[in-house]
C-alpha cells in the first residue's frame, strides 16, 4: 500500500535541482551581473550541496514508503524493491548517458568542441556508467554525463537499504536518535571538508535521512527537533561567518530542516504549492539533463559573448537558458521518466497477472 505523499518533501527537491543549475553557472553568472556578483557567489558557490539535500531526502523518504516491507528481509520483496527503484532512476539515466554518447561522437568524428573534460569518457566507464556502477571507487572521476554520479552512488544505497534497516532495528534509541543524527551530520560535513569521499558522503547523509525517518515515527515533538535546529542553525553561521568550511556547515541544518517540512507551517505550506511540486516532480529529470542541455546552449547561445552586452541582452540569454532547462525537463520528465517509468512497474505486475488470469481460465 503506497503511503500519502509529504507535499512538501516533493516540493523541496525542486529548490535543491535548481540550486545544483546554479552552481554549474556559478563561473559566468557573476561577470554577466557584476553589480550582484557578491550575492550570486553566495548562493552560486554552495549549490552543489543541493545534492546533500537529496541524499538526507532520498533517505527519509525509502524509508517511510519502504522500512515496513524490510522488517523481515524477503528475497521477492528486495527484487521488487530494486526494481521500483530502477524504474524510478534508470530510463532518465540511460537516455542522458545515451544523448551524451552522440554528443562524444560528434566531438571525435566531426571535431566539434564542446565544454566539458572528455579524458573520463571511455569504453569502460560508459559500460560502468551503463551497469550505475561508475562511481564505486573512492577515486572515480566524473564521466560522461557528469550528474549521474550521485544516482551510482544512490544505487548502491539501495542495495544496502535492508542491511541498514536490520541494522537499526537493534535497538530503539528513543531520543538518542537526534544525538546519532548529529553525529552522522558532523561525519558527513567533517568528511566534505577534509577528504572530498563522495561513498562516505551518501552513506552518511542517507543513513541520517533513515534515522530521521525514525525520528518522525516515534513522534518526537516538533518544537524538541526544531530547537535543536536552531542551535546548529547558529553554529553554521558563526561557522560560516568565520570562515571554516562555511557551505558544509549548512549540511548540518538540512535533516531539521527536512523533519520540519513533515510538520504543518509556512515553509511546507508553501513548498506544497502547484509551481514547487511540479518542479519536484521534475526535477530528477532538471538534474540529469541540465548538464548535456548547458553543453548544447554552449554552441548556440554561449553566455561567455554576452558579459559585456547591454544589460537587457545579458538578462534575456540567462533567461534563455532558464527557459530551456526547464522546457528540456517539462519533455523529459512528461514523455521519458513518467512513461518508462510507468512502463516498468507494469511489467513487474505482467507475470502476477498472467498466473491470475491462467488460474481463472475454465478450459484449463
Amino acid at each position: 500500500m503506497k503511503r500519502r505523499e509529504i507535499r512538501a518533501l516533493t516540493g523541496v527537491r525542486a529548490v535543491a535541482a535548481w540550486w545544483v543549475v546554479i552552481y554549474h553557472l556559478r563561473g559566468l553568472l557573476p561577470q554577466i551581473f557584476p553589480r550582484i556578483a557578491g550575492l550570486i557567489h553566495s548562493l552560486a558557490d554552495s549549490g552543489y550541496l543541493g545534492v546533500d539535500l537529496f541524499f538526507v531526502l532520498s533517505g527519509f523518504v525509502i524509508a517511510y514508503n519502504y522500512w515496513e516491507r524490510f522488517a523481515e528481509f524477503d528475497p521477492y520483496e528486495f527484487r521488487r524493491f530494486l526494481w521500483m527503484r530502477l524504474a524510478r532512476i534508470y530510463p532518465v539515466h540511460f537516455v542522458a548517458l545515451c544523448l551524451t554518447g552522440v554528443l562524444f561522437l560528434l566531438v571525435r568524428w566531426r571535431h566539434v568542441s564542446i565544454a566539458s573534460d572528455l579524458s573520463g569518457w571511455t569504453c569502460a566507464t560508459f559500460i560502468q556508467n551503463l551497469l550505475l556502477v561508475h562511481h564505486w571507487m573512492p577515486s572515480a572521476q566524473l564521466s560522461w554525463n557528469a550528474p549521474a554520479w550521485s544516482i551510482s552512488c544512490e544505487w548502491l544505497a539501495y542495495l544496502a537499504f535492508p542491511a541498514l534497516v536490520a541494522l537499526l532495528r537493534i535497538n530503539h534509541l528513543g531520543q538518542l536518535h537526534l544525538l546519532v543524527l548529529g553525529l552522522l551530520a558532523v561525519q558527513c560535513a567533517t568528511v566534505q571538508a577534509h577528504c572530498g569521499n563522495d561513498l562516505i558522503r551518501v552513506s552518511t547523509e542517507f543513513t541520517a535521512g533513515v534515522v530521521l525517518w525514525k525520528i518522525y515515527r516515534a513522534g518526537v515533538p516538533n518544537r524538541f527537533v526544531m530547537a535543536f535546529a536552531g542551535i546548529v542553525c547558529l553554529a553554521s553561521l558563526g561557522g560560516h561567518f568565520l570562515g571554516y568550511y562555511a557551505d558544509v556547515w549548512l549540511i548540518l541544518t538540512f535533516p531539521f530542516f527536512v523533519y520540519g517540512l513533515t510538520r504543518e507551517g509556512f515553509v511546507s505550506r508553501l513548498l506544497s504549492g502547484r509551481w514547487f511540486l511540479y518542479w519536484g516532480r521534475a526535477s530528477y529529470s532538471l538534474y540529469m539533463f541540465h548538464a548535456v542541455a548547458g553543453m548544447l546552449l554552449d554552441k548556440v547561445l554561449p553566455l561567455s559573448r554576452v558579459i559585456s552586452a547591454p544589460f537587457d541582452q545579458r538578462v534575456g540569454t540567462v533567461a534563455v537558458w532558464f527557459a530551456a532547462f526547464g522546457g528540456i525537463a517539462s519533455f523529459c520528465y512528461a514523455f521519458i521518466e513518467v512513461p518508462a517509468r510507468r512502463r516498468m512497474e507494469m511489467m513487474l505486475d505482467k507475470p502476477k497477472v498472467l498466473l491470475l488470469s491462467l488460474e481463472s481460465d475454465p478450459v484449463r
